[in-house]
């Protein structure tokens, strides 16, 4: 989700799906977005979040990403390397936790080619 319309979507249908898991958010977004509506809206379901940045001039600051974050009372943790926050987020998870990565499809697709070992196209 990278929109306030699909954030607003993917809120409801976690809380549906998953209402009893501690949620870890792997965040990291483009500073064209409405980023502090889009934190409003996922900061009441989340526990936790890591903070990342994906390779395009177009992303947002995690410093700055990360201090939106804060002041709705959230833990932070800023990772910058897209594989190594969900690792970090893996890691701290239990069995019964939730990880969701979110906030741009810009960092859903530089994770995949990361994951598959294929270079980066953008």
């Amino acid at each position: 989700a990278h929109t306030i319309e699909s954030i607003a979507c993917l809120r409801q249908a976690l809380t549906e799906l998953f209402p009893h898991q501690r949620l870890l958010l792997v965040l990291g977004m483009a500073a064209d977005k409405k980023v502090a509506d889009i934190i409003a809206t996922l900061a009441p379901i989340a526990h936790e979040v890591i903070v990342t940045r994906f390779s395009s001039p177009r992303a947002y600051d995690p410093q700055h990403l990360a201090a939106l974050l804060q002041s709705h009372g959230l833990p932070v943790t800023i990772i910058p390397d897209p594989t190594a926050a969900l690792a970090l987020a893996r890691q701290r998870a239990t069995p019964a936790d939730l990880i969701c990565v979110t906030g741009s499809l810009l960092l859903l697709g530089e994770l995949k080619a990361r994951l598959q070992g294929l270079p980066l196209e953008f």
